[in-house]
């Protein structure tokens, strides 16, 4: 009916994934579908450190979420989503322009099994999201997580918004801390977040995690050892295995975002998208925590 539709997604280097699946891996049929959307007429881009998941419609309609666009992020898992306000729409159409126009990936086609990607460098300027959040709850993580040295296009960018926000809400906490995640990786390397759990915890905070520590995944083992961790600073555990949600909340504040409690991707690498939650959107974030935890 004329909708323009601009799709910003990760598209993985296809060799990898196919080696994948010869040794055993799941069939990832993510680009497939991305060469389907494109000959329905949606203009498909890459960004390689792309996790975030937002839609936004004609500038005055959006939702930020946890979920995927996959048969369990849709129908299985245990996700967290946002109606987005005005200001918050406004900031995040920027980002999401920016991020289009400089996008790593171009081009995506191929047949007979075989994807060709079309790479591009157009760094992004590590001033272009300043004054993001000044005027809204959005929050980012906007950083290269590539280690080849190379770095992606977003190399230049050191955007932490999310993991200063979360950090914030910890240590401004009297009375309850709920920590809500897919999972917990490389602690090690946010000292600063363990540090304010652990003053937070000493000074007679109730705080309790949630995440998926049921369900086996490849990251299971070292996400619980991240979570005997924190156990070991005062918190309590609980979970499930479809938890794919993530939020923290104290007494008073909260923000909902789109990263894991991890450094390797989230918190202080990669695109990931959180909102700040106040007055009665923070009293439906708590009743949807509490629910978890009842």
């Amino acid at each position: 009916r004329g909708v323009a539709v601009f799709i910003l997604s990760n598209i993985s280097d296809p060799d990898a994934k196919r080696q994948e699946q010869e040794e055993g891996g799941h069939v990832d049929t993510h680009q497939t579908n991305l060469k389907e959307l494109r000959r329905n007429g949606a203009h498909c881009m890459g960004l390689d450190d792309l996790h975030a998941k937002f839609i936004i419609c004609d500038g005055d309609d959006g939702l930020l979420m946890s979920a995927d666009y996959s048969p369990n992020s849709v129908g299985r898992n245990i996700e967290t989503g946002v109606r987005l306000g005005q200001a918050e729409i406004r900031d995040l159409e920027f980002t999401f322009d920016v991020l289009y126009m400089n996008s790593d990936v171009q081009g995506l086609s191929g047949g007979g099994g075989r994807t060709q990607i079309s790479r591009t460098r157009s760094i992004v300027d590590k001033e272009a999201f300043a004054d993001c959040g000044k005027d809204s709850g959005i929050r980012l993580t906007i950083a290269s997580s590539n280690k080849s040295g190379k770095g992606t296009n977003l190399k230049e960018c050191k955007v932490f918004s999310i993991y200063d926000t979360i950090l914030d809400i910890i240590r401004r906490s009297k009375e309850t801390l709920d920590i809500v995640t897919w999972h917990f990786k490389a602690l090690n390397r946010l000292p600063e977040f363990c540090a304010a759990v652990k003053d937070a915890s000493e000074r007679g905070v109730r705080i309790r995690l949630y995440s998926n520590c049921k369900q086996p995944h490849p990251g299971l083992e070292k996400s619980m050892s991240c979570i005997r961790e924190l156990e070991g600073l005062g918190c309590t555990n609980y979970g499930d295995d479809c938890n794919h949600s993530k939020c923290v909340m104290s007494e008073s504040e909260g923000i909902l975002f789109t990263a894991n409690i991890d450094v390797n991707h989230g918190m202080k690498n990669g695109f990931e998208v959180g909102c700040i939650r106040e007055g009665e959107d923070l009293n439906g974030m708590r009743n949807f925590v509490e629910s978890l935890f009842a």
